[in-house]
């Protein structure tokens, strides 16, 4: 009834345990309202105020506000699923320290790429780092970029799926 991820592995002792597989469930309405501080994450990251919601002058326009599920709908979802203390913890997390980079501030992960009619779906665990340069700081700006790194230590070394598919020269394996 509201947006779900679940994570699932099979394990018995003494045989080897299964991957562990990603399943998110959206809601566009949980989307469009998400609040400002979710109950259960982090009031602010690194000192500064956190912020997890949609702009509530976008979602509140009269003229722009009716048209957020269509727009939504009209796009593929990327989900990146990974601990909460990965991305929030005060010492390891990556969004809390979010200027820190290099291996050392790469974390486990699970990208999940869907169109919102289902004809196309993907799901691979992965790296995540945080992404960019002058705007990983929290005071050039609160919503940072993410990149994702195919390895052997998470699973596939390489994604393969034509991401974008429309384009029939465009890349269908990526290392990032």
């Amino acid at each position: 009834s509201t947006t779900t991820c679940l994570r699932a592995a099979a394990v018995k002792p003494g045989w080897k345990s299964s991957n562990v597989d990603t399943q998110t469930y959206i809601f566009l309405n949980d989307v469009v309202h998400q609040p400002v501080t979710p109950s259960g994450y982090p009031e602010s990251w690194s000192f500064y105020t956190a912020d997890y919601q949609m702009d509530p002058d976008v979602v509140n326009d009269p003229v722009y506000g009716p048209l957020l599920n269509d727009a939504l709908l009209s796009l593929p979802t990327m989900s990146i699923v990974t601990d909460q203390d990965n991305l929030f913890d005060s010492t390891t997390g990556i969004y809390a320290n979010s200027t820190r980079d290099g291996v050392a501030w790469e974390r486990p992960a699970s990208m999940e790429y869907f169109t919102p009619d289902g004809t196309k779906q993907y799901q691979i665990n992965c790296g995540l780092r945080i992404q960019g340069g002058y705007f990983r700081n929290h005071s050039a700006s609160r919503k940072h970029s993410f990149r994702l790194l195919f390895k052997g230590i998470y699973g596939a070394s390489k994604m393969e799926f034509p991401i974008f598919a429309s384009d029939k020269h465009a890349a269908t394996s990526f290392d990032n």
